[in-house]
């Protein structure tokens, strides 16, 4: 058959617009509907710079959206091509102006308009992928609190819920694709309908209030049905017979009790079922059960496993983890007769934990898979009720994704894609319809001037940054696809890359030969040493490992937090000797520049006050206290001299971190510098130089945008 089309040649590569096929020496290669649009245009205008604004009105010509949709289209057709942004092959960015296809073009237009078959693309095949060590622990607290939809996030989010297309293939049986529905990274929460009909999302306001908004995918219509709260939502769960909606919120007022409620979607007040739980729970089929998870983080009863009706009465205790093992999201099997949940800790960085199946029948545990996770953040149950679908980190340097678990042969595959990191699930009762979001890590560290009408100065993606007395930052950053120890100077020239382990938490020793840090290299958490080069790289502890806080000035102790118990030790500089130092947890604490205090935030609630602990004597604690009774320390260092302490500290009157000087005599504190910034991530860390003119602070949080998955074979 005859046809008037173009071809394009560049590379390996054969694109087709008319037939939306892209071959790659000859083999079919997969790519969006966006990417395909916007690489048209790339190649039918060779060596010219397209405008932003054109290439976003021709490809969202009838939509609004943000210049981030663009930006993240193009790096997927840059990955899908191999290309990079240094070294463009094919996509140059022309800065504050927009893209150019820079790749030498042929035009092909065949005379009797046939082209050649395509060859079928080469099937992926799934494998079990090895254990590696990783980047840091993940506060599993931190994974279960949504990130708020900003304004501008809504507006990209409803643009694609108007537009949804019902008739989508099954899950699991399709070939995987992705369409991201947002990019400015700030959706987290937004459950589906078990109908495939509804979905609820949190929305959130630039005064960082929240509301819960409903949109009805049939109509494109959506409505606001909770109003703007200072409290936050952490779990949302539709009723199956979409009439209702569960959530778990915390209360601006109570921060630290979450409570279960349930409202009408009609709208109505909230009915407040009981408190004390965390926000992961699920609701049976039947509507008539709930499954939730209460962690009171005590040695016998860190965290345990409940089933109750609907109202949350006629409790039943399922399962009970102590120590440091937590239960994280839970399922209630299709026909009701079992609850699947996770549970493992993260904390010491080992890959800990695992899926498990109680029977409410037999009142028993089974382990359902072998394979054992850094961390597994939501479990749903398929439609046919023999299998799950799981996200989770197979080790601390992996992304999420998609795992598909099957209990009767206990086996773990996982589906993984160049796509992103996968953190959630919501499902619709078909299986047809799958709304997930990715997580992306946006960590930097700045260098600021004591003098706050100079600006800092970004040394880009890090975090833990430590000053040495060269003047230069140590800090880590997985800016070479892993996490390791990097160094640059103040201005942030001459950067250096030292370590190639999974590595963290550095800081130099007195004589600034040696740099003491975190590493995984040996599966989990131990504090390693090695030359300032990055070669030498030694492990040091071999008993409770963690986090580096400072070093004596002999150089022969390095003291050290415990990753599970944020108690305070010390290992020797050979590594024969460990000794716990504290029998109690010091939060951000640093140690005095010569090792004798240290110093941690403490009283309730916790970063209320400043306690000095001696290091080598029986002299009893003192306390600092914070400028004012309502603020709350984050982060702290000490002075040259042990004369002051620098803390970074939030107001909650201004709505924001600054940093200030404590005197350890009681003299007035001294305001520092503002920060500007509302929150600190994570991977939040601070240091102050030797010279007291600057400070380093690494500022950030992870990314979420929401998803529609299309198949997962």
């Amino acid at each position: 058959m005859s046809v008037d089309r173009t071809v394009y040649k560049f590379g390996n590569f054969e694109f087709d617009p008319s037939e939306s096929s892209l071959l790659e020496s000859g083999r079919t290669v997969p790519i969006t509907p966006k990417a395909l649009r916007l690489l048209a245009i790339l190649t039918e205008n060779p060596g010219h710079v397209l405008d932003k604004s054109y290439l976003l009105d021709q490809i969202w010509e009838d939509s609004y959206v943000e210049e981030g949709n663009l930006t993240y289209n193009i790096r997927q057709l840059r990955k899908i091509l191999g290309d990079e942004v240094k070294n463009p092959r094919y996509i140059e960015t022309v800065p504050k102006r927009g893209y150019r296809f820079v790749g030498s073009v042929e035009r092909v237009e065949p005379s009797d308009g046939v082209l050649p078959t395509p060859l079928p693309s080469t099937p992926k095949k799934v494998v079990m992928e090895e254990r590696n060590s990783g980047r840091p622990r993940l506060r599993a607290w931190l994974l279960a609190i949504p990130v708020i939809l900003a304004a501008g996030s809504i507006a990209a989010v409803e643009s694609w819920f108007g537009s949804f297309d019902p008739h989508t293939t099954k899950l699991l049986s399709t070939p995987f694709s992705s369409e991201r529905l947002s990019t400015d990274g700030n959706v987290r929460h937004a459950v589906l309908s078990k109908a495939g009909d509804l979905i609820v999302y949190v929305a959130g306001s630039q005064d960082g209030k929240q509301s819960l908004r409903i949109r009805d995918l049939s109509t494109g219509q959506s409505r606001e049905f909770l109003g703007s709260t200072e409290d936050r939502y952490i779990g949302l769960e539709m009723s199956p017979d979409g009439s209702s909606l569960y959530f778990v919120r915390i209360a601006a007022s109570t921060p630290d009790t979450a409570c279960l409620f349930k409202v009408r979607l009609t709208g109505g007040v909230p009915e407040s079922l009981g408190c004390g739980l965390e926000g992961w729970f699920d609701i049976s089929d039947d509507g008539k059960n709930i499954s939730y998870v209460r962690c009171r983080y005590d040695p016998d009863d860190y965290c345990s496993l409940y089933v109750s009706d609907e109202k949350l009465a006629n409790e039943r205790l399922l399962v009970t983890r102590r120590g440091r093992t937590r239960i994280g999201d839970n399922a209630i099997s299709p026909d009701g007769r079992s609850v699947v949940f996770a549970a493992g800790q993260s904390v010491d960085g080992s890959d800990d934990f695992g899926i498990y199946l109680f029977d409410l029948e037999t009142n028993s545990e089974t382990p359902i898979v072998d394979q054992k996770f850094f961390n597994v953040i939501n479990i749903d149950w398929m439609p046919d009720g023999n299998s799950l679908l799981a996200t989770a980190l197979l080790s601390a340097d992996d992304d999420f994704y998609f795992w598909s678990i099957v209990p009767n042969t206990r086996t773990a595959t996982p589906v993984k894609q160049n796509e992103g990191s996968f953190a959630t699930i919501s499902m619709d009762r078909e299986g047809l319809k799958l709304v997930s979001t990715v997580r992306s890590a946006d960590f930097r560290v700045f260098v600021h001037s004591f003098d706050p009408d100079t600006k800092p100065v970004a040394l880009g993606s890090g975090w833990t940054p430590r000053f040495t007395p060269n003047g230069r930052v140590l800090f880590a950053s997985n800016r070479s696809g892993r996490v390791a120890i990097w160094s640059a100077f103040f201005d942030g020239t001459d950067v250096k890359h030292l370590s190639t382990g999974t590595d963290e938490f550095p800081i130099l020793s007195a004589d600034g030969s040696t740099i003491y840090f975190t590493s995984k290299r040996s599966g989990s958490i131990h504090v390693w040493k090695m030359q300032t080069d990055g070669s030498g790289a030694t492990q040091l502890s071999r008993g409770d490992g963690g986090f580096p806080v400072g070093v004596s000035a002999d150089g022969f102790w390095i003291y050290y937090l415990s990753a599970m118990y944020r108690t305070l030790h010390r290992v020797s500089n050979n590594g024969a000797i460990e000794e716990k130092v504290t029998e109690g947890a010091m939060h951000g604490a640093d140690i005095s520049a010569d090792a004798r205090f240290a110093a941690f935030f403490d009283g309730q609630p916790r970063g209320a006050k400043i306690t000095i602990a001696a290091l080598e004597s029986d002299a009893k604690p003192v306390s600092v206290q914070l400028p004012r009774a309502d603020m709350k320390g984050k982060h702290l260092a000490w002075s040259a001299n042990g004369d002051y302490i620098y803390a970074v500290i939030f107001d909650p009157l201004a709505r924001t971190n600054a940093v200030w000087r404590l005197a350890i005599d009681g003299a007035a504190p001294q305001k520092i510098r503002d920060l500007n910034v509302q929150e600190l991530g994570e991977r939040s860390s601070f240091s102050v130089s030797p010279d007291e003119r600057h400070f380093a602070i690494a500022t950030g949080g992870w990314k979420h945008d929401a998803v529609l998955v299309h198949g997962l074979k």
